[in-house]
This record gives C-alpha cells, structure tokens and sequence, in this order.
C-alpha cells in the first residue's frame, strides 16, 4: 500500500483474546476480581493488568469465548492459559494468530496439558512454562521449546 506524504499509515485493527483455564471465567469473568473473591492473594490481578495496559492502547481485550465465530478485519492474537482445546480450529483461521500457550499447572496435576504440548507447539508461537525442556521431558514425551515466564502471585504484598 503506498503512503501519501503527510498520510499517517493506519496499523491494522486488533484484540486480544485469552483462553481462561475454566468456564467459570468465560464471558471476561477473568478480568473482574469478585469472580475468584476466595480464591486469595487477588489471583486475577495480572490479568486486570494485562488487560488494562492494552486498552491504554485502544486494543481491546478479551476472553476467548467472545471472539466472533466468523473471521472479519480485525487480527485476533490469541492466547491460551491451559486450554487445549480450542488451538487447532483456530489455527485454520486467517484472522487469529495462536501467539502462546501457558502451562501454568505442574505436570502431576494436569498430566494432559504436558502430553499435548508436542502437539501445541506446532501450532502456537511460543510455550510459558515454568521449567525447563530437559526437566519437563518425562511429561511431554520429547524435548519442546518452552520459554520460562514468572506470575506475580500476590500484587500487594510478599
């Protein structure tokens, strides 16, 4: 597309979709904290951050399950804490990038998730986990590519 001198190039339009662990989080239950009021240390809080600087941004944020059914303009980045479910009907979409996948559960509660990651990573650009392949190997059955990542667990205090 040329750009005409004085003409201020527009970035495509996008949102940001998060897939929540639980159905209890669906319809952006995720971003409101009375949601897990007993879950203790304000659990949601990163997500409320996460959410909050990019609408700074004019980039909307969403859970996963309110994304449009149909592709249109708007890119969609998406981005799974735990579910595998829903990453390869989207992988066939023009409109969704599958931009990471989070194993935030250890590999003996959610056996499942580790036995898919194989199978993510073809599909999604990056793996957060908290360790590291050599360690994780047992779990997925080969060695992956996970990135390390660190959650605040309790954002307003030790």
């Amino acid at each position: 597309m040329d750009v005409v001198p004085g003409q201020i190039k527009r970035a495509p339009e996008i949102a940001i979709y998060i897939d929540p662990p639980s159905h209890h989080f669906f319809q952006d239950r995720l971003f409101n904290p009375a949601t897990s009021a007993l879950g203790g240390d304000n659990i949601l809080a990163p997500f409320l951050l996460v959410r909050d600087h990019f609408s700074q941004r004019g980039i909307a944020v969403h859970t996963a399950d309110l994304m449009p059914a149909e592709p249109d303009s708007v890119k969609k980045i998406y981005v799974s804490v735990g579910n595998v479910a829903d990453y390869p009907h989207l992988a066939r979409r023009s409109d969704v990038i599958l931009s990471a996948f989070f194993a935030f559960e250890c590999p003996i509660v959610e056996p499942r998730i580790y036995e898919a990651l194989p199978a993510i990573q073809r599909h999604v650009k990056r793996i957060m986990c908290f360790s590291d392949a050599t360690s994780l190997a047992p779990f997925t059955g080969t060695l992956i590519r996970p990135e390390r990542f660190v959650w605040p667990q309790c954002l307003d205090g030790v």
